[in-house]
Order: C-alpha cells, then structure tokens, then sequence
C-alpha cells in the first residue's frame, strides 16, 4: 500500500518505490481531492469521408488527420489539433484510428504529416504498414 505525503501542488500524493536493474524509482500518483478531474472517455474517432478527415469533435472543437490517396495508399499529410485539445491523446487517437481504418480497407500508408511519423517512432507495429517505397 502507497504511503501518503502531502505537498503544495497536490493534496495527496501517493508513492511506491519499484527496482529496476538495481536502480530505484518511485512512482507518484496524484490525487486531488479538491478539485474532481473530469473522467477520461474513450475519444471517438470518425472518418469524414468528403472532406478526406478523420475528425473529433469535443468541447466544441475539431481535431483531425487529413488524407488523400493515392494510387491504392493512403497518405496522411496534416494533423491539427486546437490548443484546447492539446495534451489529451487526440493526435494520438486519430494516427491510431487512420492505420486501423488503412488496414481494414487493405491500404498501404504513405507518411507525409510530422506527427504520424514521430507516432510510428512510438508504435513500431504500424510500420508493416507504411508502403516502404514511399518512405
């Protein structure tokens, strides 16, 4: 069980010391009692198929990936994010959802858009399908 401190940032921070390779790490969780932080929902994805976007739309807000193809491909050139929506995954969720949907249609994936590159840096399963002559 995590021993609970107090600080001045947080009102309770939990704490658990681990060992990896001989080296200690403490793992913090924090929770603030004062302020409820919203809940985390599933962040829905939808593809918008005139404008060539994967959207989604929260809090009045539209992040989305924009597409084009190309012979049988599938290239992912933008990704935009309102700052309001920033630091919530939402890029993330949307690269996710773009090779998930370039794989059920049996589409290669050409990377033009920074952030999907970076994404696969992170995520090396979706590298099968990145069309490896356009890399």
């Amino acid at each position: 069980m995590a021993t609970p401190l107090i600080n001045k940032y947080f009102d309770v921070v939990l704490h658990d010391v681990f060992y990896t390779r001989g080296k200690k790490h403490i793992y913090r969780s924090h929770i603030n009692a004062k302020h409820k932080q919203r809940k985390m929902e599933p962040i829905k994805v939808i593809n918008n198929a005139d404008q060539q976007q994967f959207e989604v739309h929260m809090d009045d807000h539209v992040a989305v990936l924009i597409y084009r193809f190309y012979k049988n491909d599938i290239a992912l050139m933008h990704t935009e994010v309102p700052a309001a929506l920033e630091n919530k995954g939402i890029a993330s969720a949307l690269a996710k959802y773009a090779f998930e949907w370039a794989n059920e249609h049996n589409k290669k994936v050409m990377v033009y858009c920074p952030f999907v590159a970076s994404f696969l840096k992170r995520h090396p399963e979706y590298n099968s399908q990145v069309d490896k002559s356009y890399r």
